[in-house]
């Protein structure tokens, strides 16, 4: 692929300027705007060397050309300029403050166990039954342990405590 010039270096210190000629309709009687950057050449043609290749135009600082159609064109100098850019995004903390939110979350996924708990009673024969069970969704931990202390803690609530009246029957 054949490549144009091109420059390394920011500094104008050999400025050239490169450019191709057009000849043709530009279509500014149409009353359509357009832009300097994207002209519509697709009336246009491009000015050609002898053997076909497009005939490009380099001239050097101060330099001057003649177009092949007629007239000319001169390179008159170099202007140095900057775009600068100051701008305001009020939107940042909020954003920041829910992707700190989804952070905490996915934290909270990794490190508390999903586990699952059910206690259940009923009444059989004329005595209270009370069933505990429990489901582990991660490996690695004390199931059996937690579901007794829960058992443990459901049977000591529902036993009368010493200083309470003795007026209801316990099998």
């Amino acid at each position: 692929m054949a490549r144009g010039p091109y420059s390394q270096f920011p500094a104008a210190l050999k400025p050239v300027m490169t450019l191709l000629a057009y000849h043709g309709n530009l279509g500014m009687d149409t009353g359509q705007p357009q832009s300097v950057y994207d002209l519509d050449k697709s009336h246009m043609k491009l000015y050609r060397k002898p053997g076909g290749r497009p005939d490009r135009l380099d001239m050097a600082l101060g330099q001057t050309k003649q177009l092949p159609g007629g007239g000319s064109i001169t390179f008159d100098g170099v202007g140095r300029w900057v775009k600068l850019q100051v701008s305001n995004s009020p939107g940042k903390g909020v954003a920041l403050i829910g992707v700190l939110l989804g952070i905490l979350g996915l934290l909270g996924s990794l490190f508390v166990r999903p586990r699952r708990t059910w206690v259940r009673v009923r009444r059989e024969d004329g005595r209270t039954l009370v069933e505990v069970a429990g489901l582990d969704r991660s490996p690695g931990g004390d199931l059996e342990g937690e579901v007794e202390q829960i058992g443990e803690a459901v049977r000591l609530a529902s036993t009368p405590s010493a200083g309470a009246s003795q007026s209801r029957e316990t099998p």
